[in-house]
């Protein structure tokens, strides 16, 4: 984090990790690479990298997804001293602990799941895609993540509310009568 002295980031980060430790969020995400023979290595930020994780589960459509302190990087395998993903996406890791915040923040998968599945649904909802109205994509840095942006689209339903209420005022307003 820019600005933030190196003993309280480095503090920060040590309640994040006993936070995701005591959530379970951090040892589903060990269980996730262990489980696909992923190798584990340790990352910046505090974080637990797992390069060439095969599947599409838990995010079909992300190059990497944090689950707790574990960051899952779908595309690449290692590459030398890196992960190919972070050669084309610099600001993944910064990305990813953000959300490694989140985690700890929210209560891990009880509390950070639901919510996270939620924002999701009302972004695909108001954008067509689940991450450019996501409040946790957001304060996690879209661009960061990858993400680009897509507009705001109007609210499905929205439309049927109008012609309703139109068709209320040409009767007279006489709408739903009172029993």
């Amino acid at each position: 984090m820019v600005g933030v002295p190196d003993d309280r980031l480095a503090r920060r980060r040590a309640r994040r990790r006993r936070a995701n430790l005591l959530n379970g969020s951090t040892a589903a995400g060990l269980w996730l690479a262990r489980r696909h023979g992923v190798r584990l290595r340790p990352g910046p930020h505090g974080l637990w990298l797992a390069p060439g994780y095969p599947r599409r589960f838990p995010a079909p459509h992300a190059g990497a997804v944090c689950v707790g302190d574990v960051v899952l990087l779908r595309r690449g395998a290692p590459t030398g001293g890196g992960v190919d993903v972070m050669d084309r996406q610099p600001l993944l890791l910064d990305h990813e602990s953000r959300h490694a915040d989140q985690w700890a923040r929210w209560g891990g998968p009880v509390g950070f799941l639901p919510a996270y599945l939620l924002a999701s649904a009302w972004s695909w909802l108001r954008t067509g895609d689940p991450h450019s109205a996501n409040a946790f994509e957001q304060a996690a840095g879209l661009a960061d993540g990858g993400y680009r942006v897509r507009p705001l689209r109007g609210l499905p339903g929205r439309g049927l509310a109008r012609r309703l209420g139109r068709r209320v005022r040409r009767r007279g307003g006489r709408g739903a009568q009172p029993l």
